[in-house]
């Protein structure tokens, strides 16, 4: 199972939420234990943030029932410019 063509198809229904990219032991290992997935959001689209955090949590919850897996949603703009300069990220 391709994860990112996947996370691709899936990421249009996610909105407001933004699925951007896969990090970590998906982008190292074959079969890897979890799955690190980096989103963003505009929060002037965030109408209700008890709907958005219900959001994040289905959407974790979809993905590791899909993959089989722990899913780690991953805010980007919570990750400063060294960490985005040394992890690995593949965007989708």
């Amino acid at each position: 199972m391709d994860i990112k063509k996947e996370i691709r198809q899936l990421k249009k229904r996610y909105k407001p939420i933004e699925i951007v990219g896969v990090t970590g032991s998906v982008l190292t290992k074959e079969n890897p234990r979890d799955l690190d997935i980096l989103y963003r959001i505009d929060p002037e689209k965030v109408e209700d943030p008890f709907l958005f955090f219900t959001k994040l949590r289905q959407i974790k919850e979809e993905l590791s029932n899909k993959f089989g897996k722990p899913v780690d949603l991953i805010d980007i703009s919570t990750l400063n410019r060294v960490a985005k300069k040394y992890m690995k990220i593949e965007y989708v």
